[in-house]
């Protein structure tokens, strides 16, 4: 190999070191990401229900959510849903998961979307969470309860 070949394989070989290290970090990243978000979806999902109250979901909302729905407002649906739902008999299963980029851009967002499966006292039902990654932490940026007899 030429001195010429080396100069250009030495840069060539750094940058391909370089492009498989951020594509790595991205899929480590991505991989902490899903966990801690579904992990901060069942947490806060589960101490609402278990205690009735509304104080996790307000404590960990968005500013974003908090801007479209009031406390009292999160507050009134949430007693008004387990009213008709009754008490939290299990959760069956979670799906979903943060969108996060393989390459970190700055400034911008990472939301994730997860529907838990519930068997309540009175049917099954869906939880749906809608969540955004700031500043270290998970806040709710939406949440939901879908059943058919919350629909009557």
């Amino acid at each position: 190999m030429t001195i010429s070949g080396r100069s250009f394989a030495v840069p060539a070989l750094s940058l391909l070191l370089l492009i498989l290290g951020a594509f790595g970090w991205g899929v480590f990243r991505k991989i902490q990401l899903d966990d801690t978000s579904s992990q901060f979806a069942i947490d806060v999902l589960q101490t609402t229900l278990e205690t009735n109250s509304a104080e996790s979901l307000i404590s960990n909302a968005h500013d974003e959510w908090l801007s479209q729905m009031s406390a009292e407002e999160i507050d009134n649906y949430l007693a008004t849903s387990l009213s008709g739902l009754g008490s939290l008999r299990a959760l069956v299963s979670i799906t979903g998961e943060s969108s996060t980029p393989m390459v970190s851009i700055p400034g911008s967002s990472i939301d994730a979307h997860y529907i838990i499966d519930l068997q309540m006292e009175a049917a099954e039902a869906e939880a749906i969470l809608d969540l955004r990654y700031e500043n270290g932490s998970w806040r709710i940026t939406a949440f939901g309860f879908e059943s058919e007899v919350l629909m009557q």
